[in-house]
Order: structure tokens, then sequence, then C-alpha cells
């Protein structure tokens, strides 16, 4: 057992950076497609139908929003302009988080003018 978990550690070491983010990031990925999956009958048995329903719209909701206040940027457009902008990284994790910030709080300000309508 212990000469198999060498070999994976060895394995793993020579793996280059990308490839290493690739294993992190689709670990990650069914670690909380994990606790989803836990959480569900946990959330199905405390909460009435009706509680549980509006549960599942709030969260239909909210992640239309995020599409929609970062315009998706954080997401796939974010290592495209990586690999794109190889030299100014910085500069353009800098722009990215500017125009999110730049959006929320746009958006921000249009839900609490329109707070009333927002909430009905």
């Amino acid at each position: 057992m212990s000469s198999i978990i060498k070999k994976a550690k060895e394995h793993y070491d020579n793996l280059s950076k990308v490839k290493r983010a690739t294993v992190w990031i689709t670990f990650c990925s069914f670690l909380q497609r994990g606790i989803s999956f836990i959480t569900v009958p946990i959330f199905t048995r405390l909460l009435s139908t009706s509680e549980y329903g509006s549960f599942s719209v709030y969260q239909s909701w909210e992640s239309m929003a995020i599409y929609v206040v970062t315009l998706g940027v954080t997401y796939g457009g974010f290592n495209n302009g990586m690999m794109r902008y190889k030299d100014d990284r910085e500069g353009y994790t800098s722009s990215v988080m500017g125009l999110v910030l730049v959006m929320g709080a746009l958006w921000l300000a249009l839900g609490m003018l329109f707070q009333g309508q927002v909430n009905g």
C-alpha cells in the first residue's frame, strides 16, 4: 500500500503546474457535488415542501444573478484571459476584479433604488 502512495506522489510531483491545477479543480468540483449530494436529503427532511421549493427558487435566482452581475467573466472567460495576457496577468486580474466590483455596485444601487419592486 505504501508503494502505491509513493508512486502516486512521484507521479503528482512530476506533473506541470497546469496539470496539478486541473487535478485540484476536478477534486474540488467532485467535493462540492458530494456535499450537495449529502445536504439535499437533510434539507428535504428539515424543510417543508413549500420551504424547500422557496429555497430552490432562491438558489436558481442566485446562480442567474451571479452571471448577470459579473457578466460571467470570472468563470471561463477569466481562464482565457490569463492565457491571452501571460505578460500582464496581474493587470488583467485587476481589470477583471475592477469590472466585477463596479458591476456589483451598479446592481446593488439598482436593487436598492427599486427595492419595493425587487422584493415583490
